[in-house]
């Protein structure tokens, strides 16, 4: 069985979709066939303008950062434990919780970004950047809200977890392609913090806590169109619907 996103979604599939709507909204072939795409492509463009401005950091690299970060928003989905609850779940048709899967996404993209190198991104984007993925299931509340909500749910992450991660975002995200060169780098980093006591969590406490996280709702924005609108469509379901959805989408 493949690792799913939620019960009938490929969570490969949902991955590249959710970056392909960021980077080209009118190329994506359910947006442009039922929603709005330069709506869309627009609120997306005028988001990432602010966050430019904001963090006074070039648009282009701004935009790549964030589709990259929307790809691997839901990588936390591909522990075992998670994996298990949905596959039974779906097949009986019980509630499912992933709470806590918005942690270890954020730990893998911090480290994702660290990989990248301070010439590439400085630690001020890499801190909003991930802020955004810690945020993306906590409309209007902070990054330590959200942290302090979420941190009893975190799960034990096994090393085989960090390779099925890592291995599916260099295999699913489109914009990590140039960068193949750190996957090796990421691997280890993960690995390493997996051996030292509370690392997991203090990666994530610090995102939580840095002044920077306070721009992480405007990258969570630009996630959450992404997500909803794939899911929506993808989904057998209206499990995703919402304001997003309506806003921008046929229903």
């Amino acid at each position: 069985m493949g690792l799913l996103a939620w019960c009938n979604h490929d969570l490969c599939k949902h991955m590249e979709s959710c970056e392909a709507i960021v980077l080209s909204p009118a190329k994506h072939e359910e947006v442009s066939k039922r929603c709005d795409a330069d709506f869309v492509s627009l609120e997306i463009g005028s988001t990432v303008a602010r966050l430019a401005k904001a963090l006074n950091t070039q648009a282009e690299l701004v935009k790549e950062l964030i589709a990259t970060i929307t790809c691997v928003h839901d990588i936390g989905k591909a522990l075992a434990e998670l994996q298990q609850r949905l596959h039974t779940g779906c097949g009986e048709g019980k509630q499912i919780s992933l709470v806590g899967h918005e942690l270890i996404s954020t730990w893998f993209a911090y480290n994702l970004l660290e990989s990248l190198g301070s010439t590439k991104v400085q630690s001020h984007v890499k801190a909003a950047m991930a802020a955004g993925v810690l945020l993306h299931h906590a409309a209007r509340r902070s990054a330590l809200e959200s942290y302090l909500k979420l941190s009893a749910s975190l799960k034990g992450v096994t090393e085989d977890d960090v390779v099925k991660m890592v291995e599916h975002a260099f295999k699913c995200c489109k914009t990590l392609a140039r960068y193949s060169s750190i996957k090796d780098e990421v691997m280890a980093r993960l690995l390493y913090q997996l051996k030292v006591p509370y690392s997991v969590l203090d990666v994530i406490r610090f995102i939580a806590n840095n002044m920077y996280s306070k721009y992480g709702e405007l990258v969570a924005y630009v996630i959450a169109i992404a997500d909803n609108i794939d899911a929506h469509y993808t989904r057998l379901d209206d499990s995703a619907r919402g304001v997003l959805i309506t806003r921008f989408c046929k229903v």
